[in-house]
Parts: structure tokens; C-alpha cells; sequence
């Protein structure tokens, strides 16, 4: 899987860029429900919503497309899930998640230096 290309995309792809490529906006308005998605006209505020999903858990993510579930699957996206479902607490919709990511650092970075660290 890792030498695959689609195995390099799951390494090197944030989660919103997975949820961007994977996802249609018809796709990410079902997923985020109604009052998640209120007030969004982009793609871009749509995929705050569908992590503000994702932050319940295991069962948010059994709704996502298989493709995208498998590249969910990687260590760097699940040390970005759970910074997501840290940052989730106080969030009632994709406007309170971007406001709350913009301020949390990027587990991605973190995640690549403590490979690096460990080797």
C-alpha cells in the first residue's frame, strides 16, 4: 500500500485536502447535517463542517466514502483526527472549527518529527 500512489497521497494529504478530494459538496452537506454546514457557501467552510462530524468518532467515519475511509487510515491521519476531535469541544458549527484549527498546531508536523525523533 505505501508504495502505491495512492498510499504517498494518504502519507503526504492533510485531512481537509482528503475530505476536499473525496467528497462532493452535495456529499459534505449530507454528512455534516444542517445545522453544522449553516452559513457556508465553499467547499472549503463545507469541509469544517464535515470535521466537526468526524470529531464523533468511529461512526462519522464509517458514513465517509471507502476511498476516503482508507486513506483515514495512515498514522498521520489519525493523530489528525484525534487533533480534531480535541479541538471539537466547544465547536457548534464550521465557523467555530475553522476559528478553533486556525489556532491548534498542525498535528501533521508534529506526527513527522516524532517519526524523525524515533528512527
Amino acid at each position: 500500500y505505501a508504495c502505491t500512489s495512492e498510499g504517498w497521497q494518504a502519507r503526504t494529504m492533510s485531512l481537509s485536502s482528503v475530505l476536499d478530494v473525496e467528497l462532493t459538496a452535495v456529499q459534505m452537506k449530507k454528512l455534516a447535517g444542517k445545522a453544522r454546514v449553516k452559513g457556508a457557501t465553499r467547499k472549503d467552510e463545507l469541509v469544517y463542517a464535515v470535521m466537526l462530524r468526524l470529531a464523533e468518532g468511529e461512526a462519522a467515519i464509517d458514513q465517509l466514502p471507502a476511498s476516503a475511509q482508507r486513506k483515514l487510515s495512515s498514522p498521520v491521519m489519525k493523530a489528525e483526527l484525534q487533533r480534531i476531535m480535541l479541538a471539537a469541544s466547544d465547536c457548534n458549527d464550521w465557523h467555530d472549527m475553522r476559528g478553533v484549527l486556525s489556532r491548534f498546531p498542525p498535528s501533521i508536523l508534529f506526527t513527522i518529527l516524532d517519526q524523525e525523533m524515533t528512527v
